[in-house]
């Protein structure tokens, strides 16, 4: 270790110790020899991703740095250089760590069409939401052709209408060019939904066809878990797995046996419902 540099580095003071050079692949062979650094990084699922990535074609240990300490927030203030000291302590001294996702393969695929698919049921929601809420207060002619539909008699109906467009002064048919607009907005969603659920299910089947044709295990519960496991070697038992859904074992003094105890708050809440659904749908 050099005079006078500290034990751990911030990216801040890395690049000043590189004589401000931002390739890291330039001078990393002078730096190694030097001393040996652990990366901690925060948010690699968002703003960190592009730096695990990028360090991630080197042969170094990268660790993902959870939520910072609210002690030294209420002390120090939220600052980026004191997040990244923070931040550094934390990989330093292994607290607050855990292995990061590679977001590299298939999950991360399966990870961004099942979030997209996620928005766009709830859009296509509000889309259905806001039809209803415009026929209840719609001229009485409008809602009397619409009141005894069925939903997709009803959206497809709307959908096919063909207003006056230069008529929108008229409140009639504005209430038509409205629900036209949503209707066709529902269909488009609809169908969007149905080529993204074709995807999720082809990738599912070529990740884990053990894990589909298990019992009461649909293709949304078993994406939920390839996505929440994220790289097989993250999850070195079975009990890092259950601390993912709110569960651990306790070991009690008393009868010296262990207990099965629910911690108040999941890691992931959406794994813990699919967890539970999967539990009842088994039982029952």
């Amino acid at each position: 270790m050099p005079l006078g540099l500290p034990s751990f580095l911030t990216l801040t003071q890395i690049d000043h110790y590189m004589c401000h050079s931002l390739d890291l692949s330039v001078t990393w062979q002078p730096l190694t020899v030097r001393f040996h650094l652990d990366f901690g990084v925060e948010c690699t699922g968002t703003y960190g991703a592009g730096l695990l990535r990028y360090l991630q074609q080197f042969d170094i240990k990268i660790l993902e740095v959870t939520s910072p300490d609210k002690t030294v927030r209420r002390k120090r203030g939220k600052d980026d250089t004191i997040d990244a000291e923070n931040a550094a302590h934390a990989a330093f001294a292994g607290i607050r760590t855990v292995t990061p996702k590679t977001r590299d393969g298939m999950v991360e695929s399966l990870r961004v069409l099942k979030l997209c698919r996620k928005t766009a049921i709830a859009a296509r929601r509000i889309a259905l939401q806001m039809i209803h809420m415009n026929i209840i207060s719609a001229p009485e002619a409008i809602r009397e052709l619409l009141r005894t539909m069925t939903r997709m008699q009803l959206i497809r109906t709307l959908a096919a209408w063909r207003p006056d467009l230069s008529g929108y002064r008229d409140i009639s048919t504005a209430y038509k060019i409205a629900l036209k607009s949503l209707a066709r907005r529902y269909l488009e969603l609809h169908d969007e939904i149905a080529d993204l659920d074709v995807m999720i299910s082809v990738i599912v089947d070529e990740l884990a066809p053990e894990l589909i044709a298990g019992k009461a295990i649909g293709y949304e519960s078993a994406a939920q878990l390839l996505i929440t496991v994220g790289d097989p070697e993250r999850l070195k038992s079975e009990a890092s797995f259950a601390a993912l859904w709110a569960i651990c074992h306790q070991h009690n003094l008393r009868s010296n046996t262990m207990q099965i105890c629910l911690l108040l708050k999941p890691m992931d809440s959406i794994l813990t419902a699919h967890i539970r659904m999967l539990n009842l749908a088994q039982r029952y």
